[in-house]
């Protein structure tokens, strides 16, 4: 066998556990407790949204705006040192992970996987922007 130090995990999957296991535990912890029993690694389908930039989610116009927010969050909130760069992209996929919140609880695994692997049309997309914009700022301390 190979000695040497574990492999860390890459940085894109690094970023798919903090989709699912940290953001989506944060911000809404039953459905992210559905998808752990239901065994739903966040890989498996983050992957491919992170890779492509969500490119393969939504029609070309709609991957346009989002690309947009995304790039012109990143100019105006450069990332801290040691953090990954386009923090909104993770909030995207909280983002579209909540958007499917009825779609997902109480279903098996199998459609629970099938919804996040071919992921529905959105009328809007800019819904899923702002939801992302509101799923990352913090509430207003004293409410």
């Amino acid at each position: 066998g190979g000695g040497g130090p574990p492999q860390k995990p890459s940085g894109v999957l690094r970023r798919c556990d903090r989709v699912q296991n940290v953001l989506l535990r944060d911000k809404d912890g039953e459905l992210h407790a559905h998808l752990q029993s239901a065994g739903i690694e966040p890989q498996i389908y983050c992957l491919k949204w992170i890779r492509l930039l969500l490119g393969r989610e939504f029609h070309l116009e709609d991957v346009l705006v989002i690309w947009d927010a995304i790039f012109a969050d990143h100019q105006a909130r450069p990332a801290p040192e040691g953090e990954e760069g386009f923090a909104l992209l993770d909030y995207l996929c909280v983002a579209m992970v909540t958007y499917l919140r009825s779609e997902l609880l109480g279903r098996d695994s199998l459609t629970c996987l099938r919804r996040l692997l071919k992921y529905p049309p959105v009328e809007d997309v800019t819904t899923l922007i702002v939801r992302a914009f509101h799923l990352r700022t913090p509430p207003p301390s004293g409410l």
